[in-house]
């Protein structure tokens, strides 16, 4: 879908008529039923989000993505940093985040929070068409994951666990 001026493809009356209900803004005609594509379809990019989720869930399957424990605190990533060659077409050259946020977590204390935990998250995360969708650190004291969605870190949500009764 692109834009187009409505003075330059409306009759004068048409626009006029248009500006009764909408003025200085985008307005979406939807396509005939009988030539209506579905969203990616003309452009190709759908096709292209498919190929890489199927390749993406067979990568998965297979074991790919990795879990490091280090000593207090875990880091996940969905490439896999045992065996990269196998992900390799699907890391963005020069993405290091992995490597960055593990040097951070060596520096840190035993006062190391939840707080610091979401500033970290927030300087490694990722931008632009593979943008960090969620980021999310579980707290083992108040057995609760705090959460943030498309990198908006200054709005935190959380979900607390139920305590089962043979804790």
């Amino acid at each position: 879908m692109k834009y187009i001026n409505a003075n330059e493809i409306l009759p004068d009356v048409l626009v006029k008529e248009l500006q009764k209900y909408v003025q200085a803004g985008y307005i979406y005609i939807p396509a005939k039923s009988e030539q209506h594509r579905s969203w990616g379809e003309l452009s190709g990019y759908r096709r292209e989000l498919e190929r890489c989720n199927k390749a993406i869930l067979a990568e998965y399957h297979r074991g790919v993505g990795h879990r490091f424990e280090y000593k207090r605190y875990s880091l996940m990533t969905n490439y896999s940093i045992l065996d990269p060659d196998i992900t390799r077409p699907y890391i963005v050259p020069g993405d290091d985040r992995f490597e960055r946020a593990e040097e951070q977590l060596e520096k840190q204390n035993a006062d190391f929070s939840v707080t610091d935990a979401l500033k970290l998250l927030k300087s490694v995360r990722q931008e632009g068409i593979w943008a960090t969708r969620v980021s999310f650190v579980y707290s083992v004291k108040r057995h609760k994951v705090f959460y943030v969605l498309d990198n908006r870190f200054e709005e935190v949500k959380g979900y607390q666990f139920k305590y089962e009764n043979n804790q």
